[in-house]
């Protein structure tokens, strides 16, 4: 699986490489937004772990960027702050799968991001009804938890 990480935090972007290539994952660090933008135009990822808090473009503006853009990759936040008040409607709106907190396990963000993979396989309107929680059945139905 081709993971991009977006993180401003070089220790903690480089000790998610490590982790997820023992999940599998063949992942590139971008410092910074706009060095994700410029990579991800050259290279297409399945996922990325994209940091809510960047300096400059923030997480949801690279997800809106790249959304504009056409790709269809499928994107879990990861923040180190309280998120309690992030809208779920504008994640809805950007396929967002999932945010995590920084403390999330290695295997649980590789859970969440292979989750993310299968659900951008979904159709749009699916999509938002998931994230929305106007139609949990269709999660349950195509069983987006697969083990790995």
């Amino acid at each position: 699986m081709n993971t991009l990480i977006v993180e401003d935090t070089p220790q903690y972007g480089s000790a998610m490489e490590r982790a997820l290539h023992q999940f599998g994952h063949q992942s590139r660090l971008a410092l910074s937004a706009e060095a994700a933008l410029e990579i991800i135009q050259q290279e297409k990822f399945d996922c990325a772990l994209v940091d809510y808090l960047l300096p400059g473009i923030d997480g949801l503006d690279f997800v809106r960027e790249i959304r504009r853009l056409g790709h269809e990759t499928g994107i879990v936040m990861i923040t180190g702050e309280n998120r309690t008040s992030v809208d779920k409607q504008i994640e809805a709106n950007l396929d967002v799968w999932a945010t995590l907190y920084k403390t999330a396990t290695p295997k649980t963000i590789d859970e969440k991001l292979r989750e993310s993979c299968e659900f951008m396989k979904l159709s749009g309107g699916q999509r938002k009804r998931i994230l929305l929680g106007l139609d949990r059945e269709i999660a349950e139905a195509r069983k987006l938890t697969k083990k790995h």
